[in-house]
């Protein structure tokens, strides 16, 4: 099992930051929303990790269609929390941490 959390990790670039956990700085309500908030990010240098969420964990998942229902957690290192503060500060329309 550590070996599968390691090789994650390193997939999404985490490994380079050893001891710096990945931390959820908040929840978008669907993957297109989260891929949108995940861009924004990786263009600011900030590592993003998706993860999908059981459906039913957000308000904002009744969109009728099964795809998008699902919300997605939007993790960030430890270290980079700020950075992605500050970048995500201007958006007015950031969903609010949970």
């Amino acid at each position: 099992m550590l070996n599968l959390v390691k090789s994650v990790l390193r997939f999404f670039g985490f490994i380079d930051y050893p001891g710096d956990k990945p931390v959820h700085i908040f929840t978008a309500p669907n993957e297109p929303e989260a891929e949108v908030w995940k861009e924004v990010l990786q263009q600011g240098g900030v590592h993003v990790v998706l993860r999908k969420m059981p459906r039913g964990l957000s308000p904002a998942n009744n969109t009728g269609f099964k795809y998008f229902d699902s919300p997605y957690a939007v993790l960030v290192l430890q270290s980079q929390v700020p950075r992605a503060y500050a970048i995500l500060q201007p958006n007015k329309e950031l969903p609010k941490r949970r």
